[in-house]
């Protein structure tokens, strides 16, 4: 059997998606492509793209310390089959299905966790405070550790942790950061609560998305909180917590229902908004990145959650 040599094998892309080209893809006309709005600080660009052109960040997800092919893992490994099975979830749902797997059910909840937290501020913020929550060490962890220590080991928790290798470091931090992805308590609440799709094809305007596709309202487990998610330009996922709330949903004017998914996703944008065409454009470009979604990682760290590390 032949094997390509080493020149001719194909290296892991470094272009890291963390809005799914699968999602993307529901914008695109019958050239493959969508309209892509993106903010600079002297305006904002219009063009016509694919969605492998876009919402992606060179090694996003790279982990310091390892050979490009292993640093590149973490997308192929963890979001592409989180993707696939939120793509075939999604395909169910707007086939009017209601969905009893909890595999599928599961694979949609991971989607809308890895959109709320896979962005490049989320990461960022990771990064960037992941070594000083490991050091802010209570005086209980500090002596239990003080307690199993053995002779020759550093003398704080701390210092046992700074000391560890880099490659080690980066491997438990980005361990952590795949359990807020995949948390099973979120994840649990999220398969719980009511599920639809909305057809707004009546509607006057298409539905836009964006960077920060999700619009949530009075957190996840309030009796009003809900998840929208637009998922295709006439299509919007709903989630709520009780059926009275969902009812009021489906009543609700698809105008409405429309304009309010549009303020939200482009005025909480990052960089980036979709559209399957130009019509608002001029709203586009008006409102974008207006109102900066606030990041749920910011929220973690600031109210220092426990993370575990063991």
């Amino acid at each position: 059997m032949m094997t390509k040599p080493d020149s001719q094998k194909q290296n892991p892309s470094h272009k890291h998606h963390y809005i799914p080209q699968f999602y993307m893809k529901r914008w695109t006309g019958g050239d493959g492509q969508l309209e892509i709005y993106e903010k600079h600080p002297r305006g904002v660009n219009n063009r016509r793209g694919a969605p492998k052109s876009t919402g992606y960040q060179r090694k996003l997800y790279a982990m310091d310390g390892f050979p490009n092919e292993e640093a590149s893992a973490f997308e192929k490994v963890f979001f592409e089959p989180a993707d696939t099975k939120a793509s075939l979830a999604l395909a169910a749902m707007e086939r009017g299905k209601f969905i009893s797997s909890t595999e599928l059910r599961s694979g949609w909840s991971r989607f809308l966790m890895g959109l709320l937290l896979r962005c490049p501020e989320d990461v960022a913020i990771f990064r960037d405070n992941w070594d000083d929550y490991l050091s802010d060490t209570s005086v209980e962890i500090e002596e239990r550790y003080a307690a199993q220590r053995k002779k020759g080991d550093p003398e704080t928790l701390v210092a046992m942790i700074k000391s560890r290798p880099l490659k080690d470091r980066q491997l438990t931090m980005f361990r952590i950061f795949k359990t807020l992805l995949d948390h099973k308590n979120v994840g649990n609440h999220i398969n719980q609560m009511e599920w639809q799709v909305l057809d707004l094809s009546d509607a006057r305007f298409q539905l836009l998305t964006s960077d920060r596709p999700i619009v949530r309202t009075n957190g996840l487990k309030g009796e009003g909180g809900h998840l929208g998610l637009a998922v295709s330009p006439t299509a919007l996922f709903v989630a709520t917590n009780t059926k009275e709330f969902m009812k009021q949903i489906l009543r609700a004017d698809p105008n409405e229902l429309v304009r309010a998914n549009n303020e939200r996703v482009v005025e909480g944008a990052a960089k980036y908004v979709y559209a399957a065409d130009r019509t608002q454009a001029r709203f586009i470009q008006n409102h974008i990145g207006r109102i900066p979604e606030p990041r749920l990682i910011e929220g973690i760290f600031r109210r220092r959650q426990t993370l575990s590390v063991g």
